[in-house]
């Protein structure tokens, strides 16, 4: 799985990338699921279709009654299309220092925000759509197609603001972590909140920002064992809840425990417990 640097990779190589800009994402295809590396925030626009998410120790899917902002880092991204209506968004990069002008011209003071309940671990803040921001987007829609700088910046600057006004104190607070919030170790979020998903170790260890080999070592310090052993044993012991409450049959539930087929996650069921699946759901 390659990694998609946002909106880096959007521009051709050697171009320097400014500190607002807007890109359509346009797809016919429902996608797999990937990875993103934003180097810089971006607030994702919902035309068409529906998007999926993980962020840090979070998961959400959106359609287009929403639009999402995204502070930088990693995430998993998955587009997907509906009723064969191509997905279609637009995305609007912007950097810190475009925030901190928000903030200043704004008149906000950084540090009354900085312990308020929305915390920068979040990742992303979910507004949902009105017709003043649906105007916005259409003047974002326009800009597309013969862009100036300077407009794109000021259109930027209007809804940011117009974000900060209606949405009040926990949207400030969100911004103000983003631009001078430190940020905690995630890892055991990103552990706790997955252990039961069928994300891999390769797709965790990019959500902590973390290499595959300083993932399974920190995990081990944490946590005594190996990450596959202590996911096993995790997933194992939910997969076994479920079929014991007969909710669910072995063939019904495999592939949202991370296996490819039954007969796979019926050997791993067996390796934990000494007995098949199919024993518990008869």
């Amino acid at each position: 799985m390659s990694i998609l640097n946002a909106p880096d990779d959007l521009f051709p190589p050697g171009t320097e990338v400014p500190d607002v800009s807007i890109h359509q994402y346009y797809t016919d295809k429902t996608s797999e699921r990937g990875k993103i590396q934003l180097t810089k925030n971006v607030i994702s626009m919902l035309l068409e279709g529906k998007k999926q998410l993980h962020i840090k120790n979070q998961s959400i899917e959106l359609d287009n009654k929403n639009i999402i902002l995204i502070s930088n880092g990693n995430c998993l991204m998955r587009e997907m299309v509906e009723d064969a209506v191509p997905y279609r968004s637009l995305l609007l990069f912007f950097s810190n220092t475009e925030i901190e002008n928000v903030l200043f011209e704004s008149g906000i003071t950084p540090s009354i925000y900085l312990n308020r309940a929305v915390k920068p671990q979040n990742g992303f803040y979910v507004i949902k759509k009105d017709a003043h921001l649906q105007s916005l987007i259409s003047k974002f829609n326009a800009q597309l197609q013969s862009p100036t700088y300077y407009e794109l910046k000021e259109n930027f600057k209007t809804t940011l603001k117009y974000l900060i006004d209606r949405e009040g104190d926990g949207f400030i607070a969100f911004l103000c972590s983003i631009v001078y919030g430190v940020d905690d170790t995630i890892f055991k979020r990103v552990v706790e909140s997955n252990r039961f998903s069928n994300l891999g170790l390769e797709e965790l260890s990019f959500l902590c920002n973390m290499s595959l080999s300083s993932f399974k070592r920190h995990f081990v310090m944490k946590y005594g064992e190996s990450p596959g052993k202590w996911f096993l044993k995790n997933r194992m012991t939910k997969a076994k809840e479920l079929l014991e409450k007969k909710v669910a049959k072995p063939s019904d539930i495999y592939s949202q425990f991370g296996y490819e087929n039954l007969s796979n996650f019926s050997a791993a069921f067996k390796n934990v417990f000494g007995y098949s699946p199919s024993k518990v759901s008869a």
